[in-house]
């Protein structure tokens, strides 16, 4: 004869242990109430200042911040927050009104200052936790939707370049500030676009895929293709940082082929290039400042 468990289990005789939990419901939901505020409390007065001054410090920038609030459910708002060069006044690097920040969980185990960010920057959204190690901080990161034209990367040489910029990394830097950081990303672009002074027209470069390694102050491209463009465009090279754009360096190998009736809708601006686009290599060397197409 086939005897359900659960009706057994229905049969039996309360054990004590039950009877525990039901004669301390009350009590036991006020303490587990009282353990969430606790922590929730913790996490919001979590000294994030110090633990953001410590990860950012092996960069050489600073950072200030105007007050700091509770963020729901477990986490802090960090209002008025800027970072700036720590050596010397400089322009600003980053500012944002509101940041949310929490400590990381694996930071909490192991004592540590680490931290998780989320921040509403340059028209996106960045997500970052950095922890201490080994006197440095291990930094990674995840990028979404970053609005391209905010960042105002080619506009010192007259060009405009918008869309909008994904992806994710990670990076170990030290004391030794970029020289001796280390760091990997692979990013995408989405609806990518360079629109150089008028009349010429602006260029299309539809989505783009991009491998990027760091080490000993050198950023690798290790791959770089667009498609879904006017040009399909690879590029692989090299990219020596120094103090500053005038000291940093560029050696950087690609390919430009035009699709459908691009070659004669943009036949004004590759009239200025070393030879017409196709398979054969472009080289862009020189200082960031002033590169040269070769």
């Amino acid at each position: 004869m086939w005897i359900s468990i659960a009706w057994r289990w229905r049969a039996m005789a309360d054990f004590p242990a039950r009877g525990f939990w039901r004669a301390h419901y009350v009590q036991l939901v006020y303490a587990l109430a009282g353990l969430l505020l606790f922590f929730a409390f913790i996490v919001a007065w979590f000294p994030y200042r110090q633990a953001l001054s410590a990860a950012l410090a092996p960069m050489g920038y600073r950072i200030s911040i105007g007050s700091q609030g509770y963020a729901f459910p477990f986490a802090a708002a960090l209002h008025d927050v800027t970072i700036a060069p720590a050596a010397m006044p400089g322009p600003v690097l980053l500012s944002s009104n509101r940041v949310v920040v929490a400590p990381s969980f694996i930071s909490f185990l192991m004592f540590h200052l680490g931290i998780r960010v989320r921040a509403d920057l340059f028209g996106g959204i960045i997500d970052a936790t950095a922890r201490p190690n080994n006197g440095g901080t291990t930094l990674s990161f995840g990028l979404d939707a970053i609005q391209i034209e905010t960042l105002k990367l080619l506009t010192s040489y007259g060009l405009i370049a918008s869309g909008s910029l994904s992806g994710s990394g990670e990076a170990s830097l030290t004391q030794g500030g970029i020289v001796g950081a280390t760091g990997n990303a692979d990013l995408k672009a989405a609806d990518l676009q360079i629109a150089p002074p008028a009349p010429f027209p602006a260029v299309s470069l539809g989505q783009a895929d991009g491998t990027f390694t760091l080490s000993n102050g050198t950023v690798r491209i290790a791959s770089l293709k667009t498609h879904g463009g006017d040009i399909v465009l690879t590029a692989s090279g090299t990219i020596n940082l120094g103090d500053s754009p005038a000291d940093s360096t560029i050696d950087v190998e690609f390919t430009m082929i035009p699709m459908n009736d691009a070659a004669a809708r943009l036949g004004p601006l590759f009239a200025g290039l070393p030879h017409p686009p196709g398979p054969e290599p472009y080289h862009l060397r020189g200082t960031l400042i002033a590169p040269a197409i070769m």
